[in-house]
């Protein structure tokens, strides 16, 4: 395999990357949004409409799937990670962004830096690797039985 040299590295697999966090960044902070709205208006719409809901033919049954809602919401928002990721992709992707323009306007830690390049590689590989740790612990988590609880 070749060596890549520094335009192919910053094109093909910083560029790649940051295209990546940025949409699944914005995918997950408009589904945290999405969904926290929902739970906020639910969760209203049961305080406001509850007093009346006895005198409606569906009220009964209207504010118990609102409550659902509420849950379901909830658990959405805590099983997907949703603000946590959405947080997450940005900072990654906004530290990637910041060593791309140090490394292109040869700024600290990059100035007079004869490897400038290797450096470069190994910054950015060190945050991509990082975030593929938190990435598959994680997953890890998620894959576990819940523990049963003792007595």
């Amino acid at each position: 395999m070749a060596a890549l040299d520094s335009e192919a590295y910053l094109h093909d697999r910083l560029d790649d990357q940051l295209i990546w966090l940025s949409r699944a960044s914005r995918r997950s902070k408009a589904a945290f949004q999405r969904l926290r709205l929902l739970e906020i208006l639910l969760g209203t719409g049961i305080t406001i409409f509850s007093p009346y809901a006895v005198k409606m033919p569906w009220g009964a049954l209207a504010i118990a799937l609102a409550g659902g809602g509420v849950a379901l919401s909830g658990s959405l928002l805590a099983m997907n990670r949703h603000q946590e990721n959405w947080l997450r992709y940005r900072s990654l992707g906004e530290a990637l962004k910041r060593e791309k323009f140090l490394y292109l306007a040869r700024a600290e830690p990059y100035a007079n830096e004869p490897d400038a390049f290797q450096r470069l590689v190994i910054n950015a590989e060190s945050l991509l690797g990082q975030e593929s740790s938190v990435w598959l612990s994680q997953m890890n988590r998620k894959a576990e039985p819940p523990e049963m609880p003792t007595r």
